[in-house]
């Protein structure tokens, strides 16, 4: 398995209850934190091996541009992902600064030490990001995409 890009062979663990639960099928994902749909990615096998289609969804806007660009087939989203019904279109402070790019969220939902272990000098470097329930960010993609 050649395409298991994820981080700590998430993809490899999962895989077979996957392709079980799918019964023979190709099936569908979301990947919430797309980066840029190849790096650490946990979906990329399932596209590129099985013929899965899905969503990446992605926050931040540098790492959305790389994803963007990246040649993967799934639907790419730029939203932060919020609880909520959804109704209604809000945002959220969204930290830039994180290791490598890899590593940013939610300012206000990071603790003081995860701040200071993963984004150091650059835990102040926000930029403000769309934010949507996911019941409302799967809404917005085709019904003939399969997701």
């Amino acid at each position: 398995m050649r395409e298991s890009r994820s981080e700590q062979e998430e993809d490899r663990m999962l895989l077979s209850t996957l392709l079980r639960a799918a019964g023979g099928r190709a099936g569908r994902f979301v990947e919430i934190g797309g980066y840029d749909g190849i790096t650490f990615s946990t979906t990329i096998m399932l596209e590129r091996c099985f013929g899965w289609s899905g969503v990446l969804i992605e926050a931040s806007s540098a790492n959305f541009a790389k994803l963007q660009r990246s040649p993967r087939k799934a639907i790419a989203i730029h939203s932060a992902v919020c609880a909520g019904d959804g109704s209604t279109n809000s945002s959220v402070e969204f930290t830039t600064g994180g290791t490598f790019g890899f590593v940013n969220g939610e300012r206000d939902a990071m603790s003081d030490g995860f701040r200071a272990r993963w984004l150091g000098s650059n835990a102040n470097r926000v930029e403000r990001v769309p934010c949507q329930s996911l019941t409302s960010l799967l809404a917005t993609v085709p019904p003939s995409s399969h997701v």
